[in-house]
């Protein structure tokens, strides 16, 4: 299942025993696109208005009802992370989290792998970033700008980062394109850009974005197929 961050915005959480918040935005590895967390508003009355929920203990999200159902109640996500508090010490808390439910651990046995930091902006280190930190983000092709990011595509069965929305900065006759998350080469977070693998000449290759049809079954095997060949795409689109 694929869906566009902004779409998601404010989808509320269902937990076992209620709602327990709404989706604010989304933490991922850059390294791998994988969603680690959502970050969920839990209100004005909690001490702690947003949390960190680990993606392993939802379903798939309900685009009719905008809801996402969790496996938690509500007071395990009240008692979730901090978003300051995204460090080592943290990954180590969400292994033992996951051990304790039987849940697959992502980083290897509790703690033994180091997490990355949680503000890429203040670094050039890579590590965890927020999906909504890339919007607006400047995308290149060396040092020729050729759009901005206007949204990002979750594949919700994975919880991972799949298609990058390009508004494209006056090339050719459409407004927006899509092309793979894993086509970025480097983040610049000084001055909010990303570089990627491709040329200009491979935005003729991406698939036009229709936000409208992103549940179409054909559209998504279009887009799923492009994902599936994303170095024969890049191979050819550069020829």
């Amino acid at each position: 299942m694929l869906k566009s961050v902004k779409s998601m915005l404010g989808y509320r959480l269902d937990a076992s025993d209620g709602t327990a918040g709404h989706v604010h935005d989304f933490y991922f590895d850059e390294r791998t696109g994988e969603v680690k967390y959502l970050l969920v508003y839990l209100g004005w009355h909690q001490a702690c208005r947003k949390v960190l929920v680990d993606p392993v203990s939802l379903h798939a999200p309900d685009g009719v009802h905008r809801t996402i159902a969790s496996e938690a109640t509500c007071e395990a996500v009240q008692q979730g992370l901090r978003p300051c508090s995204v460090t080592l010490a943290c990954e180590q808390y969400r292994n033992r989290k996951r051990a304790s439910y039987g849940w697959a651990q992502h980083w290897g046995e509790s703690g033994s792998e180091e997490a990355p930091p949680c503000n890429p902006a203040a670094g050039a280190s890579k590590g965890l970033n927020t999906a909504l930190h890339l919007a607006d983000y400047t995308v290149e092709t060396g040092a020729q700008p050729l759009g901005y990011i206007a949204d990002i595509i979750i594949d919700c069965d994975k919880w991972l980062l799949s298609l990058c929305i390009l508004q494209l900065d006056g090339i050719g006759p459409r407004h927006q394109c899509a092309f793979p998350y894993g086509q970025i080469d480097a983040f610049d977070y000084e001055n909010s850009r990303m570089r990627v693998r491709f040329e200009k000449q491979a935005l003729l290759n991406c698939p036009e974005y229709r936000p409208l049809e992103l549940s179409d079954p054909a559209y998504e095997s279009r887009l799923a197929e492009l994902l599936g060949h994303t170095d024969g795409w890049a191979a050819r689109a550069t020829r």
